[in-house]
C-alpha cells in the first residue's frame, strides 16, 4: 500500500505542475467495482487477478492510504497558491 499511495501523489503532484492538467480520473470508486480485480483478457484466457486493489476506496468505501496523499498533496498545493496571494 505504501507503494500505491506514493504512486498517486506523483501522479497528482506531476499533474498540478504540468500546468496543463485539468483532471484528475480513476476508473471506477472502489476496489469492489474495479474492472481490473474482475478479469482481464490474456490473449485467449481469462486471467482472475486476485488481490487487485487498484483504487482510492476499498471494497467498503472507505479511504485507502492512497486517499489520503493525494489528499495531502492538493491541500499543500491550495496553501502554496493561497501564500501566493
Amino acid at each position: 500500500m505504501a507503494l500505491q499511495s506514493q504512486l498517486y501523489a506523483d501522479m497528482m503532484q506531476a499533474c498540478i505542475e504540468s500546468g496543463v492538467c485539468i483532471a484528475f480520473l480513476t476508473w471506477g470508486v472502489s476496489d469492489s467495482m474495479s474492472w481490473i480485480s474482475a478479469k482481464i483478457r490474456n490473449n485467449v484466457y481469462d486471467i482472475p487477478i486476485k488481490d487487485a486493489a487498484p483504487l482510492l476506496f476499498d471494497a467498503a468505501y472507505q479511504p485507502k492510504p492512497a486517499y489520503f496523499s493525494v489528499q495531502k498533496v492538493l491541500l499543500n498545493a491550495l496553501n502554496s497558491m493561497e501564500e501566493k496571494k
